[in-house]
């Protein structure tokens, strides 16, 4: 069907699923408790009954709102399942019983992982309510028990709620948690820990070969590919695993707006149906070839995606694509906007939390630009040459799905790729060389063959990441800091669908509409911008017990930090979402600050100075701001305007130091455990400021 004559009664999953998400989205707005999630489910269960009632006795014809009540009333149930109903003792330390609910990871000194603790109800004994919560052990000397997914745990601690992000623009890990139903967080010291029972069944064994059929492809992966870039691309492109890519190799994918190929998608899907179409396309010959054609080719994308690991991206494209093979194969029916709408309700139903995965709604939003808009840019070309109209459809998509998901990607990442056209371009035929050539790799059984198939993808993938390396260092590859909120974010995509409405129905007043929201948001991000060029001042940044500050001043960065480079994980993390809003990561001037053991003094600004105490203060002056770390004594004369104390100071030291400064009547500011301190021009010294 003409997708420029489409009618909303043409795709009846698209109401089912706006309610349904629309009540997955609503749960977030409610108090939850046990009272409250049952009579929901009560009210449910008469409203399908009454429902049902109607449809039987015909006693109303048009009753589709309450359907769409149920459908909403449903979504929130769905959801409120997974969202916590008790409120834990967050005062106290108190011993509790936890089932791990993954595999912990480990990082530095430290082990992860995502529990489900049981607390005790105070009215039924031996009655326990469930809660997810986020759980690390603090392991100095690595004896930490050997635990796994499923194994039954106590220990004794203090339960937390999520910190707030603290610095600006930083990414929101709290609300990343909260969209899994992690709203509390843990730390066990490991001496407070103990294993009451390892526990495994057929689940958890699938799971383990599964994971040790993953680990045996980068086992592969790693022996043959010589380049541990190309390996790291390699992984990431053909099964989707991104956890080994270093941050340059991300970088460069993200400014040049290709990162999607590094994900499993529909593109990768759609490679391997037509690889497997062309090996077995003789079946067609014969007697029900067609039939087994399919069903191979819809056991294996499954497969593959089972040892992609069933991340929101894999699931979306493949059950997708099912559905797309199934209706082709008995109807011969291409890929609709009901199929599309239908894979999401599914999907939601299965996990409902999916609706707030970035990659879930960046991948649809991806699909319904290239169903809505590339038949209304092919209506704008008519040249019938194959190669011209080949290329031609080739750009119309990269447009219609850029068009639709930049206002989504510009609000999570605040940037944009301006080469993205001619990247995507670029990208398409070596992804699918690098996806055929690792296949081919994963399944060859011979070590010569091997090895000269990883020595191609090697230099494939070395010639490909050059490029897009090239591509990345032109002048303006990537507009950085871009800020864009909710509503402008929702005006956005108003503007834009509003824009198809009107040439679909020649509405001047949708176009008016249209041209109002685009240009109102691009007035927004203008004014937006020119303010962060012209900001003045010192941002002293929440870096936990290190030390990181900024002079900014009027798109010039100057950045100090006790971190060793610029490339350190937690600057990139913490303090570089902020700085692209005023210049180019590459443009950034990096000092690092003297070890934690020596005292810095540094001037700025019409000689005013700060003063870094890491320990007696000899040759100490009077600086406009004074930093205390790592638990240093104050100085006899206090004359800084300011003084701060930073996350390296216990809380005992902190307020011992409060107590002298207030009984001089002394400003001071606490950064541990708080949000970072900014100073603009016209307030330095005087007041801070909270942009964020």
């Amino acid at each position: 069907m003409d997708i420029l004559k489409l009618k909303i009664e043409h795709i009846p999953f698209l109401k089912i699923f706006t309610f349904y998400a629309l009540g997955i989205l609503s749960a977030n707005l409610i108090n939850w408790s046990e009272s409250l999630y049952y009579n929901l489910i009560y009210l449910t269960i008469f409203f399908f009954l009454f429902c049902l009632g109607l449809h039987v006795f015909k006693l109303l014809r048009q009753y589709q709102f309450l359907l769409h009540i149920l459908l909403f009333l449903l979504g929130l149930i769905n959801i409120g399942t997974h969202l916590p109903k008790v409120t834990p003792d967050l005062e106290n330390d108190n011993i509790y019983l936890a089932k791990l609910m993954e595999d912990p990871t480990r990082s530095g000194q430290v082990l992860q992982f995502k529990s489900k603790l049981y607390i005790e109800k105070d009215d039924k004994k031996n009655k326990y309510a469930e809660l997810k919560i986020k759980t690390s052990i603090w392991d100095k000397d690595s004896a930490i028990l050997h635990l796994n997914k499923g194994d039954l745990i106590s220990f004794k601690g203090k339960i937390q709620l999520l910190p707030p992000p603290y610095n600006p623009s930083q990414f929101d890990y709290s609300q990343y948690l909260k969209n899994k139903g992690i709203y509390y967080q843990v730390f066990i010291p490991i001496q407070n820990i103990k294993l009451i029972k390892h526990y495994t069944d057929q689940e958890g064994r699938f799971q383990k070969a599964i994971k040790n059929i993953q680990n045996s492809l980068q086992t592969k992966f790693k022996e043959f590919i010589p380049s541990e870039t190309s390996f790291q691309i390699a992984s990431a492109i053909t099964f989707g695993y991104r956890s080994n890519l270093s941050p340059q190799v991300f970088d460069v994918f993200s400014n040049t707006g290709t990162i999607h190929v590094l994900s499993v998608s529909g593109f990768h899907v759609s490679l391997m149906y037509l690889l497997f179409t062309l090996i077995l396309s003789p079946l067609d010959r014969i007697r029900g070839g067609r039939q087994i054609r399919f069903s191979f080719i819809l056991i294996f994308i499954w497969f593959y995606a089972l040892i992609c690991g069933f991340v929101p991206a894999v699931l979306r494209a493949t059950l997708m694509f099912s559905l797309f093979l199934i209706g082709y194969w008995k109807n011969k029916v291409i890929l609709s906007l009901n199929a599309v709408f239908s894979s999401a309700f599914l999907l939601l139903v299965y996990d409902p939390f999916m609706i707030f995965d970035i990659g879930f709604q960046l991948s649809y939003l991806a699909v319904l630009g290239i169903l809505i808009f590339v038949p209304l840019f092919n209506q704008l070309y008519s040249r019938h040459n194959w190669i011209y109209k080949s290329f031609y459809n080739l750009v119309s998509v990269s447009l219609a799905a850029q068009l639709t998901t930049t206002p989504l990607a510009i609000y999570y990442f605040h940037q944009f790729p301006t080469y993205f056209l001619f990247s995507n371009l670029f990208i398409t035929i070596p992804s699918t060389i690098i996806l055929y050539l690792g296949t081919i790799l994963v399944f060859i059984p011979w070590r010569r063959m091997s090895e000269v198939f990883g020595t191609i993808l090697d230099f494939a993938i070395a010639i490909t990441y050059k490029n897009l390396s090239y591509i990345d260092s032109l002048p303006l590859s990537n507009i950085q800091g871009i800020q864009l909120n909710k509503f402008e974010c929702l005006f956005s995509y108003l503007g834009i669908f509003a824009l198809f409405i009107a040439y679909n129905t020649k509405c001047k007043r949708t176009l008016i509409v249209s041209t109002f929201c685009i240009n109102l948001v691009l007035s927004v991000v203008l004014m937006s911008r020119i303010k962060q060029k012209e900001f003045n001042g010192l941002k002293i940044y929440n870096t936990g017990k290190q030390i990181s500050f900024a002079f900014i001043n009027r798109g010039n960065v100057q950045l100090f930090s006790s971190y060793d480079s610029l490339s350190h994980k937690n600057l990139r993390y913490s303090v570089f979402p902020d700085l692209k809003k005023y210049t180019d990561t590459k443009e950034i001037t990096f000092t690092r600050l003297a070890s934690d053991h020596l005292n810095n003094s540094i001037n700025f600004q019409d000689k005013k100075s700060i003063f870094i105490s890491n320990g007696k203060a000899n040759g100490f002056q009077n600086p406009e701001l004074l930093i205390i770390r790592n638990n240093t004594d104050l100085p006899d004369k206090l004359n800084a305007s300011l003084t701060l104390f930073d996350g390296s100071n216990s809380i005992k030291h902190i307020q011992k130091c409060i107590h002298l400064l207030e009984a001089e009547n002394r400003s001071y500011y606490i950064l541990k455990d708080n949000f970072a301190y900014v100073w603009e021009s016209d307030h330095i010294w005087k007041k801070p400021v909270y942009p964020f």
